[in-house]
């Protein structure tokens, strides 16, 4: 999977996380809320080997946090419970070599 989309360096994660920090300061979330809403619209990666805080799902769940906004309360309990499952199961009991997830 080529989660470009979901990619903090590279992809609509790290401008989504800039329009959130941007939109802190002035207070103009319109820019900000139609990028997240375009980045949870595609499905993230959830697998150990596509997944990290810099890629898949843990990467949205951060945009999403640091952007603080009330309205991304409901994907962000969407996302703790998939990510606390990531956390607690192995690589090894993964059946799929891609897993994803959409909000």
């Amino acid at each position: 999977m080529n989660d470009l989309v979901h990619d903090l360096g590279r992809g609509l994660a790290g401008t989504a996380l800039y329009q959130a920090v941007l939109a802190q300061d002035s207070g103009r979330w319109d820019r900000a809320h139609t990028t997240a809403r375009t980045l949870a619209g595609q499905p993230a990666a959830v697998h150990p080997v596509g997944a990290s805080l810099y890629r898949g799902a843990p990467a949205v769940a951060y945009v999403l946090h640091a952007a603080g906004h009330p309205a991304y309360r409901s994907a962000l309990d969407h996302l703790d419970n998939i990510l606390a499952t990531l956390v607690r199961t192995r690589p090894e009991d993964f059946k799929s070599s891609e897993t994803v997830v959409t909000l």
